[in-house]
């Protein structure tokens, strides 16, 4: 790719990407749906996953962490979040370079576009899963690192594990990752036991740190029948499950949707938009060269297979097998947020939609074919921009971050309920205590969705202690619990326990008033050595993954000089690369 290509697909992946996220990019505290964000966090048991609730936001938590003792957690949620949407859009500039024969800049251009501004990204963006797109963003990687092992490039392996072990930021991030290895490095060569070894070696490892805390944890590795059905395919108006689907729609949530795709509109331009994509696949029909097929045809098999299985998964027959599987096997709750798995249809989207640039390109001007795309691309979406809305967090926080230690009992929250809906905040969110306090904070992991409650296990402890609470329990029944700590959020709307009502709070805040129960029953954690081994388990991923983006950095500085060194002798080679 010429410099000018590079520069082009680069600025449009960064500056789509800064789009999306909005007022995110000026950093602040998050507090959206499932995307919680804080100064400061700490690594507590939760945020390694080891305890009642199971590890779904590991390795992330214990990442940030980290990190947040040296950098604001804030600002490295936002930074993670944009380098994954730009990632994703250069990754299938990439790629759809690699399959369409005919892609110069604005092909390439054209699916970085796409894979930033499409409903995917902004549905989940909007829902607060921003780790997630570490994961989405690996995809099209993997395929480009899959292309350079069948060529025997020196530069495959590490670009994949980088790919692998990055997606493994989240644990259905390193699902997505193993779907794409299992489809382009071990599914073409399944006799190859080397190649076998080497991908799945990378699974491992990326997914390690939630695997080793899953098992070492005590929370139960089967789930809610219910979740099946609440966390379906939502079929849109006027597209129906199908083309939902293949429009990468359809998030459970309505919630979490822009205004745009509730409209007629919506229908309309998502019709229009896969008819591009297929008129870009019908340009690559006669397309040449082994290995750009062998792409083309697992992109292809990727999106259809995966289309299939959410559309599959929504229909009654589906929800029961789904709900049967979440109930009886272990780790199957991954799966029932289909929805999620659209992402694995990027390849082939990316791949149409530079396929049409490039077969328009045929008959107007390069810049002309990508700006007619282009209004196709973000017509189906056009409030995608702006996703990401930051608060400014209430001193109360921090100050009562600072009060409570780490080991003088357990923290209950009031009101009872893992959804907050703050008065300082435009949508719902989870609460931010779990990550901004030190102490372990007791919550039962029960969701209210649409009505139905899902993930209500009443044998945890969390649970025993939020019906407590409701049932007026005083400071010693509290303390039975391992409660030291009681802590009310905005009380003057929601009220304080009338187990409490005589109390005297030890803070008494503007949004927040905290108890102090004394003597708490000591209720211990997770042991060292859980914790050491999982500790453990999360430093062999990041060494994975900062050996592997290592090796990628110098295999792209070898690949300068040697273009610097081609450039010297002849200088032609410029003129003749654009």
């Amino acid at each position: 790719m010429s410099r000018r290509g590079s520069g082009a697909l680069l600025a449009v992946s960064a500056g789509s990407s800064a789009l999306v996220l909005g007022a995110g990019m000026r950093g602040g505290s998050l507090l959206m749906r499932d995307a919680v964000s804080t100064p400061r966090s700490y690594l507590t048991d939760a945020a390694l996953g080891l305890g009642e609730s199971p590890a779904r936001a590991v390795p992330q938590d214990a990442l940030l962490a980290m990190v947040g003792a040296v950098l604001p957690g804030t600002g490295v949620v936002i930074a993670l979040t944009w380098i994954a949407l730009m990632l994703s859009g250069i990754g299938a500039g990439i790629l759809a370079g690699r399959v369409v024969s005919d892609a110069g800049w604005a092909p390439r251009c054209a699916a970085a576009l796409v894979a930033v501004w499409n409903p995917w990204v902004v549905e989940r963006m909007m829902q607060g899963h921003w780790s997630l797109f570490a994961g989405y963003a690996a995809i099209p990687w993997i395929l480009v690192a899959a292309e350079r092992i069948w060529r025997s490039e020196a530069a495959g392996w590490p670009l994949l594990w980088a790919a692998v072990l990055g997606a493994g930021l989240t644990p259905t991030g390193s699902v997505l990752a193993a779907a794409a290895v299992l489809a382009a490095v071990i599914l073409p060569a399944p006799t190859n036991p080397r190649r076998l070894f080497a991908a799945l070696a990378a699974v491992v490892i990326g997914a390690a740190p939630w695997l080793v805390a899953t098992a070492l944890g005590s929370a139960s590795t089967v789930g809610d029948p219910a979740g099946a059905q609440v966390f379906s395919l939502r079929a849109e108006p006027g597209l129906g499950r199908v083309l939902t689907a293949f429009g990468m729609a359809g998030i459970w949530n309505a919630d979490a949707v822009p205004a745009s795709r509730t409209t007629w509109w919506a229908a309309v331009a998502t019709v229009l938009f896969l008819a591009v994509v297929a008129a870009g696949w019908w340009h690559l029909r006669r397309r040449e060269g082994r290995e750009s097929r062998g792409l083309a045809i697992i992109a292809a098999a990727l999106a259809l297979t995966t289309v299939a299985f959410v559309v599959l998964a929504s229909t009654s027959w589906g929800v029961s097998t789904m709900g049967w599987a979440v109930e009886h096997i272990a780790g199957a709750g991954l799966f029932r947020d289909t929805q999620k798995f659209l992402a694995l249809c990027l390849p082939a989207v990316a791949i149409g939609v530079a396929g049409a640039v490039a077969g328009l390109g045929r008959f107007v001007p390069a810049g002309f074919a990508l700006t007619g795309v282009a209004v196709l691309i973000v017509a189906p979406l056009p409030d995608g921009a702006a996703r990401l809305h930051p608060v400014d967090l209430p001193a109360d926080w921090q100050t009562v971050a600072q009060m409570i230690p780490k080991d003088q009992g357990a923290v209950a929250l009031w009101p009872t309920g893992m959804i907050r809906d703050y008065s300082f905040t435009s949508t719902p969110s989870l609460d931010p205590a779990r990550r901004l306090l030190r102490a372990p904070v007791l919550e039962s992991g029960a969701l209210d969705i649409d009505g139905t409650t899902v993930d209500a296990n009443p044998t945890r402890r969390a649970a025993a202690l939020e019906r407590a609470l409701t049932e007026g329990a005083g400071p010693s029944v509290l303390a039975s619990h391992g409660v030291g700590w009681v802590l009310v959020e905005e009380p003057e709307r929601t009220g304080t326990p009338s187990g409490l009502s005589t109390a005297t709070p030890v803070f008494d805040g503007d949004y927040l008033r905290l108890y102090r129960i004394e003597n708490p029953a000591v209720i211990p954690g997770a042991s060292a050595l859980s914790r050491a081994v999982v500790i453990g388990a999360h430093l062999v991923w990041l060494l994975g993954l900062f050996s592997a983006l290592v090796l990628v950095a110098g295999r792209i500085g070898q690949r300068g000089a040697r273009t610097c060194s081609k450039t010297a002798v002849n200088p032609s080679a410029v003129a003749d690369q654009e």
